[in-house]
């Protein structure tokens, strides 16, 4: 029966909501649901153990920001399951090694003057699913677009800047 499994087709379809922004500190913090679905054309339906997400920012993969996880998630047989997947960012403008994250983030938001752009997040996503007892983990990566959630990073402020918050001297200003 092994050899005829057809691997499911997963794909990222984008953000269920504006991501939800807030600030603790010098901490943005982002929390959204991604919208997943998922193909399977095998004949038998599967169950994920546990789905694990990690984040990571374009060329700072030294660096996570954030991630998710979900357990016991079905995969219908023969058919598109379509998953919730919640989701959270967090980059603290303090720490030196997510200094230039921060500054990016708050330009691609055009929260620092000038134009909005679509930020790009980079994820390891890793499911764990047991075949014969034995649980079996590939690790996908791929990146994700979205639009930057601007106007929740503005209302943090009053409609001020959200750069204003970020104690003086982190951003390189």
């Amino acid at each position: 029966m092994v050899a005829v499994f057809k691997m499911p087709d997963v794909q990222f379809n984008g953000l269920e909501s504006e991501p939800l922004a807030s600030m603790s500190g010098s901490t943005v913090n982002m929390n959204f649901t991604l919208d997943i679905s998922v193909d399977n054309p095998n004949g038998i339906s599967l169950t994920f153990e546990k789905i694990v997400a990690e984040a990571f920012y374009p060329d700072h993969h030294d660096v996570s920001i954030g991630g998710g996880e979900l357990d016991n998630v079905k995969i219908d047989k023969n058919a598109m399951t379509n998953i919730s997947f919640p989701f959270n960012i967090q980059v603290d403008a303090a720490d030196d090694s997510s200094k230039a994250i921060v500054a990016d983030l708050l330009t691609k938001c055009g929260l620092m003057g000038g134009q909005t752009a679509q930020l790009t997040i980079d994820y390891e996503v890793t499911p764990t699913i047991r075949v014969a007892g034995i649980p079996i983990s590939p690790k996908i990566s791929n990146s994700a677009n979205f639009d930057c959630p601007a106007s929740s990073l503005s209302e943090l402020t009053g409609g001020g800047g959200v750069a204003d918050m970020i104690p003086s001297g982190v951003l390189g200003a």
